[in-house]
């Protein structure tokens, strides 16, 4: 399924059935209702625990470090802060140094000037970051958006992470359209995307935040998460938003996976696209034409999360960590 304008410059959304081994693209789902104006909610930043230290994290983004151990990066997606991490954070600080990521233009993070530079501008300021903080091999975890960042990272950089944790992220997100999609095939879509995505009036504003509520709930089925991860999306910046996720739509990783040497493992959830036309059998065969080229991947499925993993099934994610980490070692 896809979410696009009508011609009408009105917003409504167009099922589609899904094909074999598609799926919805349930990032673009959610964000391409969010034409709201980027202060219509600021998003206040939680007061660092006890055990939090301040960290000098250069531009674009802002970082919390908390606990000690060895350097475990978290990175959120689209329009996320850093806070959807909390209660995984919250499992491995007792161990791990956790540096919780808020990407620029993000839950009220100050954007920077949003082009089409975003996202490689993203990697390799992490990867700077990594290096002037002399983090030694990282273990990289990346939520959608951030699990695209966590596998890009390791395959322009194979020597600097540990292990990988990709949750709900794609190499190809085209592919969950059309199985045939192309970078020149999605040009003209990622185009019209980009102009909703930045346009509209006071009206259609409106009726996206209407419109909003039953976007969210096919992302997040634990429904006592709603107001963090609605409150994020609504303080993020607009252009900000548009740019990234034309650029997930833009570049096709897939063939740079074979440079990745770290092992990666691959969390997924499907269930909250049934009534699409969506199986777990299809959702099985779309991961494994997504990361044929990985050369060390593990992927699990959850048959109960939405896209957002991490709050509707974090003892589930926990686990399943804790087992590919000590296998990592």
């Amino acid at each position: 399924m896809r979410l696009f304008p009508a011609p009408s410059n009105a917003l409504r959304p167009v099922r589609r059935r899904i094909g074999p081994g598609g799926r919805c693209s349930a990032i673009a789902f959610l964000l391409l209702t969010l034409q709201l104006p980027s202060a219509a909610q600021s998003q206040t930043t939680a007061r660092p625990a006890a055990s939090t230290t301040a960290s000098t994290a250069p531009a674009p983004f802002a970082v919390k470090v908390v606990g000690k151990g060895p350097p475990m990066l978290f990175i959120p997606g689209l329009t996320s802060g850093g806070a959807v991490w909390d209660d995984i954070v919250a499992a491995f600080a007792d161990r791990y140094q956790c540096h919780v990521f808020t990407l620029a233009g993000f839950a009220g993070q100050p954007p920077i000037a949003a082009d089409s530079t975003w996202l490689r501008r993203m990697r390799d300021a992490i990867v700077a970051y990594a290096k002037t903080e002399q983090l030694e091999r990282p273990i990289v975890v990346g939520h959608s958006l951030g699990g695209f960042l966590a596998l890009d990272i390791a395959a322009h950089e194979p020597a600097l992470p540990r292990a990988v944790v990709n949750v709900d992220g794609l190499p190809f997100l085209p592919a969950t359209i059309s199985p045939d999609a192309t970078l020149e095939s999605v040009k003209p879509m990622v185009a019209q995307m980009r102009r909703a995505m930045t346009g509209g009036n006071a009206a259609q504003a409106a009726q996206a935040e209407q419109m909003q509520e039953m976007q969210l709930r096919s992302m997040v089925r634990d429904t006592s998460k709603l107001p963090k991860v609605r409150s994020m999306g609504r303080a993020s910046d607009r252009a900000t938003v548009a740019e990234a996720m034309s650029a997930l739509y833009g570049v096709d990783l897939r063939p740079d996976l074979a440079r990745i040497t770290a092992p990666v493992l691959n969390l997924h959830a499907w269930v909250a696209y049934r009534s699409y036309g969506q199986t777990r059998p299809r959702m099985e065969q779309l991961l494994a034409n997504q990361y044929a080229a990985l050369r060390n991947g593990t992927t699990r499925i959850s048959d109960s999360a939405y896209h957002f993993i991490m709050l509707d099934e974090p003892a589930w994610l926990i686990s399943e960590m804790q087992d590919f980490l000590s296998a990592a070692r």
